[in-house]
């Protein structure tokens, strides 16, 4: 197996990003985690405490909680 490494830091396209809820968008923020019927929707746009990378995690790790309850 072929093992790569990439400096995202490098790419020129590559600009970061993450979402972030604007004023009056917190309203909705529960309402837009909840599943509907048997989709769960998980992503950094869908954490509380972080973004990027560890929003996603923390979100995998809220669906993983709600599935396992």
């Amino acid at each position: 197996m072929e093992r790569r490494t990439h400096n995202w830091g490098t790419y020129k396209y590559y600009k970061g990003a993450y979402a972030e809820l604007q004023v009056g968008q917190v309203i909705w923020f529960e309402d837009m985690i909840k599943p509907a019927g048997n989709v769960y929707f998980a992503g950094e746009h869908t954490a509380k405490e972080s973004r990027g990378i560890e929003g996603a995690a923390e979100s995998a790790r809220r669906v993983y909680n709600e599935l396992t309850s």
